[in-house]
Formats: C-alpha cells, sequence, structure tokens
C-alpha cells in the first residue's frame, strides 16, 4: 500500500532472499529496499506474512516522507503533519512510543486512515534521506541498501536476520529446537509475589550479573503501598509501579512490564558492561522463537497453570480515584527454549518445567502479549 501510494521505482534489481521461493509481495519489497526504508522481512518470507508494528510503519513513512529515521522522531512527525492522533491517550506527555502504541499490530485499515491522512495534508512525496539513498552515490547492491533499512529500525522492533550477497543454493534449514541454559531461580520463601522481578534476575545471572532476587525487589524494583480511605483501597496502577510488596502474601499484586523495565535499567545504571531492557510487548510466537533462536531468552507474562485469565480483584487508583479491575491468577516466567511442540520455562515457583507449545502462547496472547528482553547496548 505504501510503495504504491507514493510511487517508488523497483529499478534496483531483485533482493537475494534467505527463502529464495518467489511472494506476491517481492517486487514492492524491492522497491522499499531501493530506498533503504525501515523494515524487516526484507529476506524472509516468513516473516512477510507477519503482523508489522505500529512503529515500524511510522519509520517506514518518515523515513521516506519526513527526512526523519528514529522511532521518536518519526512519530513526532506523524503527530505533527496530523497523520496520526496516538492511540493510548493515557500516556500522553509521559510515554511517546505507549502513546503511539509503537509495539501494537497495524491494521489495513489503519494504514489507509494514515494515508488518506497524508493526502489530505499533502505528504505525498519522497524525499530527503530517502532520496539519497535511492540515487545510491555509494554504489550499494539492493540487498546492501535494504541492511540498511532494517540498521535503522528502532532495536525494538527489529526482528529477522540481514542479507547477504551470496545467492542460496540450497533451502534454508528451519531450525526446530533451541535451549538456552537459563538457571532456576525460585521465588519463595523470600518473594511469594515477586515472579517478575525473580524472572527479570534469573535472566540477570544468566548473563553473568550477580544480583539477588531480593536485592532487586527491595532496592530497584519501583512499587506503591496501598492504602485506605472510606473502606475502599487505593493502589498504583501496575502499568507505572508493582502493587503492594512482592515480599508479602496477602499485600503483594504484580506489576505489568515497564515497572520491571524500570527496575532493570536502574540496576544496569551501576554496572559497566551495560545491557538495556527492551519492551517486546506484541510480539508473535514466531517473533519470541527467533529471539530464542538466537540465544535470548525472554521474561513472558502468562497465568497460573496457563489457566484462563481472571480480572475478580480490584482496587480504585491512587493518582486518579478509577476503579481497577486486577488480575488473580498472572504469573510471570522466563521462556528460554522449545523442542518438539514444547516450551522450556523457568517458571519461579515450580522450577524448570515443560509446556505444550500451544498452550503457552495462547496463555501470553489472553494476557496481551507483554514480554521483555535484554539487549547488549
Amino acid at each position: 500500500m505504501l510503495a504504491q501510494f507514493l510511487g517508488l521505482q523497483d529499478d534496483k534489481g531483485d533482493l537475494i532472499k534467505y527463502t529464495p521461493a518467489s511472494h506476491w509481495s517481492d517486487s514492492y519489497y524491492d522497491s522499499l529496499a531501493a530506498y533503504g526504508t525501515p523494515l524487516n522481512a526484507y529476506f524472509d518470507n516468513k516473516l512477510k506474512v507477519e503482523p508489522v508494528k505500529r512503529g515500524v510503519v511510522a519509520q517506514a513513512i518518515s523515513h521516506l516522507t519526513g527526512n526523519v529515521n528514529s522511532l521518536d522522531e518519526s512519530i513526532n512527525f506523524m503527530m505533527d503533519k496530523g497523520i496520526t492522533t496516538g492511540q493510548n491517550p493515557q500516556f500522553e506527555g509521559e510515554d511517546l512510543k505507549e502513546f503511539f502504541g509503537s509495539s501494537n499490530t497495524l491494521t489495513r485499515a489503519q494504514l489507509a486512515v494514515f494515508l488518506y491522512s497524508m493526502l489530505i495534508v499533502d505528504v505525498r512525496d519522497v524525499t530527503g534521506i530517502a532520496v539519497e539513498v535511492h540515487n545510491n552515490k555509494e554504489g550499494l547492491s539492493l540487498v546492501a541498501l535494504a541492511n540498511k533499512g532494517m540498521n535503522t529500525l528502532d532495536r525494538s522492533l527489529r526482528i529477522g536476520q540481514l542479507g547477504s550477497e551470496t545467492p542460496i543454493s540450497e533451502p534454508v534449514v528451519e531450525v526446530k529446537e533451541a535451549y538456552i541454559a537459563v538457571k532456576k531461580l525460585m521465588q519463595n520463601p523470600e518473594l511469594p509475589n515477586g515472579c517478575e522481578i525473580v524472572s527479570l534476575t534469573a535472566i540477570f545471572n544468566y548473563y553473568g550479573y550477580a544480583v539477588s532476587k531480593t536485592t532487586m525487589a527491595d532496592q530497584y524494583l519501583p512499587k506503591q503501598a496501598f492504602s485506605w480511605k472510606q473502606g475502599k483501597r487505593f493502589g498504583p496502577h501496575p502499568y507505572n509501579m508493582y502493587a503492594g510488596n512482592p515480599r508479602s502474601k496477602t499485600g503483594g499484586w504484580y506489576s505489568l512490564v515497564p515497572p520491571i523495565m524500570q527496575a532493570s535499567n536502574k540496576y544496569m545504571a551501576t554496572q559497566k558492561n551495560k545491557m538495556t531492557a527492551i519492551n517486546i510487548t506484541g510480539s508473535s510466537k514466531e517473533e519470541l522463537i527467533t529471539y530464542l533462536n538466537n540465544g535470548v531468552p525472554v521474561v513472558v507474562w502468562v497465568t497460573l497453570d496457563l489457566s484462563k485469565p481472571q480480572l475478580s480483584g480490584h482496587w480504585y487508583l491512587s493518582d486518579t480515584g478509577e476503579y481497577y479491575k486486577a488480575y488473580t491468577n498472572l504469573h510471570t516466567v522466563v521462556l528460554h527454549g522449545y523442542k518438539e511442540g514444547k516450551v522450556h520455562v523457568m517458571n519461579p515457583l515450580k522450577g524448570q518445567v515443560e509446556y505444550n507449545m500451544n498452550a503457552f502462547f495462547k496463555s501470553y496472547e489472553e494476557m496481551g502479549k507483554r514480554a521483555l528482553i535484554l539487549e547488549k547496548e
């Protein structure tokens, strides 16, 4: 849709792919690569059929028409031009990527709205850095131009392999198993409600950071205690802070991804060899498998025993007074391998376990596809 809307020229040849079979979209990817467009899936047909994230599309549009590349600049360009008004107003002024919904899947209908808005505000010409790439004064191959585009993507959105100038003579062997040696780390007895921070600590330990689960929970995890007023319980939104105290059996609830990222980044600020927590919420099953294939364990939000999510708890938010319905069976684990229809999981309540792959990813999806990884800086 974007290639046709902007009339991109497919004039630099054909990409050499890892999955060389023809695909209906090949010519469009070739033309987008000719302009160095930030995209995944240039070289892998399997990724071409996966949903695309809003942040990827924002960077593609802004690279081609706005002369900017970074994710933040791309979102600001689209908002300044009136192409988008964001997706999550509760994060306006606080978290630009979450406000736009960068990690959320973009639908064709939403892209149609983007393109219509671009038509109305007269953003319909390729300009700036995209034109320079297309002029190709360096004389780069189409593969190199595509690699340049992939490398421009924000690292939280980047998946797949860079391309090779060497033609593929044999079919690529599909990886059928992976295992990452994340050691068991139990949350009990010290942290009966600390599965999130324990899972993060287990990954820290895997990467060689000698920090304890209790140090992470006590010193680095942002948390807020509950309070009572006129018979009502008040607490934080788990998106902002851990609700309660993970050391408490009855007064500890949970947090979602951002507080765990904050804990990670706060700890990493004290280290010489730093890693960055990356929010990969919204990632597909195939994307998580790709991380495992690349040796990257993943902190994943699911439910206890992979049962249906239950929203039978509640409190009122301290800042707004809004009624908040809380999960009563939320759980967080480390996904660190798979084989023959099963996944390897470090479960802070049970230790090393295997789950049916379909059941595990169904629970992951029902819990909003929440996940994070660590990436070397």
